[in-house]
C-alpha cells in the first residue's frame, strides 16, 4: 500500500514537470512566432536583438548557474544553437537604392 502511494506520488510529480516543460515550450514557440511578425530594427550604438527568452527559462538558468551566465557570449551562442526558437531572425543588410530605411 505504501509503495503504491509513493509510486503514484512520483507519477503525479513527473506529470506536473512534463506539463510545465510543455507549457514553457509552447510559450517559447509563441514568442518565436511573434518575433517573426514584429519588425525590430537595429539602432546604431545600442546593440542588436539576438534572442527572445521566456521568463521561466531565463530565471531557471539564472537561478541554476547565476544570472551572470547571460553575459557569457559562449553560453548565449550555445543557447541559440540548441534552442533555435529563441533566435531572432535578423534582416539581411544589403545595398539599397532610393529613399527610406
Amino acid at each position: 500500500m505504501k509503495d503504491e502511494l509513493i509510486t503514484q506520488l512520483y507519477a503525479d510529480i513527473n506529470v506536473g514537470w512534463n506539463a510545465q516543460d510543455w507549457l514553457v515550450r509552447a510559450r517559447q514557440a509563441r514568442i518565436a512566432k511573434a518575433t517573426q511578425i514584429l519588425e525590430k530594427k537595429h539602432i546604431e550604438g545600442v546593440g542588436e536583438l539576438q534572442m527572445r527568452i521566456d521568463p521561466y527559462v531565463f530565471h531557471t538558468w539564472g537561478k541554476k548557474h547565476g544570472y551572470a551566465i547571460w553575459n557569457d557570449p559562449e553560453f548565449r551562442r550555445q543557447m541559440m544553437r540548441d534552442n533555435p526558437e529563441v533566435r531572432v531572425a535578423r534582416p539581411k543588410k544589403g545595398n539599397k537604392v532610393g529613399f527610406g530605411d
